[in-house]
């Protein structure tokens, strides 16, 4: 489901969305264009982790923080999730 700005018939500015079935996303709050995740967001993760930062067409990109359950972080650059 989606809570927020729409334009266009698609989610554009800041909202949140909540994944049900989603292979491996529970939840994303964060800035959005022509419906997809782009700008800068927070993303949690069925296994726990938690990620803070840049998101380009739903993909992780540019400065962000990913934090893993075990209290480790990556703090750095992303490119198409990795």
């Amino acid at each position: 489901t989606y809570e927020g700005a729409w334009e266009n018939d698609h989610a554009t500015g800041y909202g949140v969305t909540t994944f049900k079935d989603h292979q491996w996303l529970i939840r994303y709050e964060g800035d959005h264009v022509d419906g997809h995740a782009h700008g800068q967001g927070k993303s949690v993760f069925h296994d726990g982790r938690v990620y803070e930062g840049g998101v380009q067409n739903d993909h992780l990109s540019g400065r962000g923080v990913m934090n893993f359950p075990d209290g480790k972080l990556y703090d750095g650059m992303w490119a198409n999730d990795t």
